[in-house]
């Protein structure tokens, strides 16, 4: 499986519960009566917290698999809505190729200062 379409499947997973969330939120708003209620229904309040949870995890959530940044902001590009855009080819913190199979990704970093750039750490 490509890194592309590693991600592509988070995206979608997330955007469909994400939907589903948000048609609970207003589907629970609307048949919820003032009368019984005097503030939100629960159900109200648990498909808000899901889908906002969902939101979150699209912009933050969604990562790297070679180096782990933050890859939320870059892949949230209009332009395709099922998957990754083709215009982003690189991840812009490592570099690596979004076309490129995960199972030849490099071995994880040992420390994590490697991970956030900083110099190997001797050991001993």
């Amino acid at each position: 499986m490509r890194i592309r379409d590693h991600l592509a499947k988070k995206r979608r997973i997330v955007f469909l519960t994400a939907f589903v969330c948000w048609l609970v939120f207003g589907i629970a708003g609307f048949m919820g009566s003032p009368s019984k209620h005097t503030g939100m229904p629960p159900l109200m309040l648990l498909a808000f917290a899901g889908f906002m949870g969902c939101v979150f995890f699209m912009l933050f959530g969604l990562r790297c698999p070679n180096c782990k940044n933050n890859l939320g902001y870059a892949i949230q590009w209009p332009t395709s809505f099922w998957g990754i855009s083709d215009k982003l080819k690189f991840c812009p913190f490592c570099g690596v190729e979004l076309d490129k199979e995960m199972k030849d990704l490099r071995t994880r970093p040992s420390s994590l200062s490697e991970t956030r750039g900083g110099p190997p750490q001797a050991d001993g």
